[in-house]
């Protein structure tokens, strides 16, 4: 398993991870404005079943 990072923006990254040198997931990660953080991610197989979770800080 192997996981590739790369920065899109000071607020955003974008993230792969392959299984055998083949897509297994993707995602993204932004930072919002107040602090939380949205994660945004998806299989290779399935592109069209994202989820999305938003973390708040207390």
């Amino acid at each position: 398993m192997k996981l590739a990072v790369q920065t899109v923006s000071p607020t955003e990254m974008g993230w792969t991870e392959t299984v055998d040198d083949k897509p297994f997931m993707y995602g993204i990660d932004i930072l919002a404005g107040d602090g939380s953080l949205i994660e945004t991610s998806w299989t290779a197989q399935f592109p069209a079943e994202q989820q999305k979770a938003v973390y708040r800080p207390q």
